[in-house]
């Protein structure tokens, strides 16, 4: 389990987002965008940019609402 993970472009080497919170088991791996409010919006932008820069085959993306205390599979 892996928490506040820079992402960074493979092509530009910049800074292109955070990865909030990322856990690895076996060939799967999850990764968890936290939002204090529900800012489902903002949330998927960003595990989009997350798929793809990571470019993995197994992996299941979520949204974790702090104000709410839901979470929410993002497909």
């Amino acid at each position: 389990m892996y928490s506040h993970l820079p992402l960074v472009s493979h092509k530009s080497r910049r800074m292109a987002g955070e990865i909030d919170l990322l856990g690895i088991k076996g060939d799967r791996v999850d990764v968890y965008e936290v939002k204090c409010s529900h800012r489902l919006v903002k949330a998927r932008r960003q595990l989009r940019k997350i798929r793809k820069l990571l470019d993995l085959e197994n992996i299941t993306t979520y949204f974790y609402c702090g104000a709410s205390r839901h979470l929410e599979l993002i497909i």
